[in-house]
Parts: structure tokens; sequence; C-alpha cells
């Protein structure tokens, strides 16, 4: 689905992992079971791509008139 070979995703993976500083999934052999650290990445992934599709549907079917631009300002005292 992803239109990449195993070996550029693996090497992807771990680069995840390395910049995070926790492995994301447990290995077992050829197996990849999600670590706790792994779980809390795909629910911020999840809620990341529900925005992103949020932002897209808001912009694709809006009217040019239907949003109002409203600026607060505040003084400083």
């Amino acid at each position: 689905h992803l239109n990449l070979s195993q070996s550029a995703l693996s090497v992807q993976l771990r680069q995840l992992e390395q910049s995070l500083g926790q492995p994301l999934f447990a290995r077992d052999h050829k197996s990849l079971t999600l670590t706790e650290a792994g779980r809390i990445a795909l629910e911020y992934a999840d809620s990341i791509f529900r925005s992103g599709e949020e932002l897209v549907d808001l912009l694709r079917n809006q009217s040019a008139g239907r949003r109002k631009l409203l600026r607060v300002g505040a003084v400083a005292t």
C-alpha cells in the first residue's frame, strides 16, 4: 500500500525510533508488536491525520463569504 520496499520501511522505522529515543515496536522473529510508546505515537498520528482531513474538508467545502475574521487585541499593562 505504501509503495516502499520492506528494507526502506525498516530503515525509516528505525530512524523514527532513534529520533524519539524509544522503540515503537517489539520485534519477535518476523513479527512486530506495538510497544506502549508505539501505541502513544499511533494515537498522536491518528489525531494529526484527522486534523489534516478536517482542514482539507473545511477548505474545500467553505463558501467564500461564510467564514468571518475576528481579531482580538490586548494591551499589556
